[in-house]
């Protein structure tokens, strides 16, 4: 378990990314099959379309210690046994103009347990929400381990703001190796773009103990 929290720490932003760039794609194909059977049709955006807020997108800053986006209207504080990664290695990690690489932050013990976020402008996909968002995942996350099993989708709420929540576990050998990783898609829409988290974690209360970083600004 320590080698597969410690690969997951590593291979999470990518995977997260990929995620992402797949799902686009797939969406693209599955909303349109499905559009003579809508009054409107995906490519059609109208500000009604999205949760509304009055600040235009802008990516989030981070420091050594805070991640802040005034977008978001959220600040991610690292506890004193976290990490943060450098603006250039998120910028090295991104495969997709829509996918912004908005903060990764790791756990520096044993464990790897670490947090992504990410947001991914959704114009072409107006009607998706984060329930359609997830469910369009799952053939995405398949395809990044031998065997993955999935929990129930449900709600958390994070600063105050209610996130839908995917939680899984990969399977794969890697060198020989078993390996196994927890993780937990979060996603909430805002505007014309989907904010995204993935959590790297060993249970319940390493999930709180990452999502307690986040608080509310104004």
């Amino acid at each position: 378990m320590k080698k597969g929290k410690i690969i997951g720490g590593a291979l999470s932003c990518l995977m997260l990314c990929g995620l992402l760039v797949g799902c686009s794609s797939n969406t693209d194909s599955s909303e349109g099959n499905t559009q003579s059977t809508t009054s409107s049709t995906v490519s059609t955006v109208s500000k009604n379309d999205f949760e509304a807020t009055t600040v235009p997108y802008e990516k989030g800053t981070i420091t050594e210690t805070e991640f802040t986006s005034k977008w978001m209207g959220l600040k991610y504080t690292l506890s004193d046994d976290m990490y943060m990664m450098s603006e250039e290695y998120l910028e090295s990690q991104s495969i997709s103009g829509k996918v912004q690489m908005e903060m990764q932050a790791i756990k520096d013990d044993a464990s790897g347990d670490n947090i992504v976020i990410l947001t991914e402008e959704l114009s072409s996909l107006a009607s998706i929400d984060e329930k359609r968002y997830l469910e369009i995942s799952k053939p995405q996350i398949e395809t990044l381990a031998d065997k993955v099993m999935f929990d129930e989708v449900r709600q958390r709420i994070v600063a105050g703001e209610t996130f839908y929540e995917l939680p899984y576990h990969l399977s794969m050998e890697i060198d020989g190796t078993s390996v196994t990783l927890d993780q937990t898609f979060l996603c909430k829409k805002l505007d014309d773009r989907m904010i995204c988290m993935t959590l790297t974690h060993s249970g319940e209360n390493s999930i709180n103990n990452l999502l307690a970083g986040f608080s509310k600004i104004s």
